[in-house]
């Protein structure tokens, strides 16, 4: 009789020693700090960001009787919206002889044409 009792006993104690191991251990869990979340602004814009290649890299001048409006805004001085009138006087009057015909675009000055430099062309082919 005195067997089955101890036998009682010892697993009692070792359901008490489980739970104790169970409470601690969510206890230590529910103390861990909870992951933050980090809010970021809905759009990321990239307009006027230019790409800088190595100096023995050529990068072809952008020919702006063909270019679209992503590639007119990389040159300098040349926002989306600057690069739409581009396209709009190029549709209503065909295409540029030259790059100094940008300065007939509203909003595209002498300074303009000076800092665009040889980064464009007024080529026709494919016209």
């Amino acid at each position: 009789m005195m067997r089955k009792g101890l036998f009682i006993q010892e697993r009692g104690l070792m359901l008490l020693i489980g739970a104790a191991v169970l409470v601690s251990g969510f206890l230590l869990w529910t103390d861990l700090p909870q992951p933050t979340s980090v809010v970021l602004p809905v759009v990321i814009r990239l307009d006027q960001v230019r790409v800088l290649l190595p100096m023995f890299v050529e990068q072809e001048p952008v020919n702006i009787n063909q270019a679209s409006v992503d590639e007119l805004i990389v040159l300098p001085g040349i926002g989306p919206a600057l690069a739409q009138r581009i396209i709009d006087y190029r549709g209503e009057h065909g295409p540029f002889k030259s790059v100094d015909e940008l300065e007939k675009v509203s909003g595209i000055g002498p300074q303009t044409i000076k800092d665009i430099g040889d980064e464009a062309v007024a080529g026709t082919g494919g016209l």
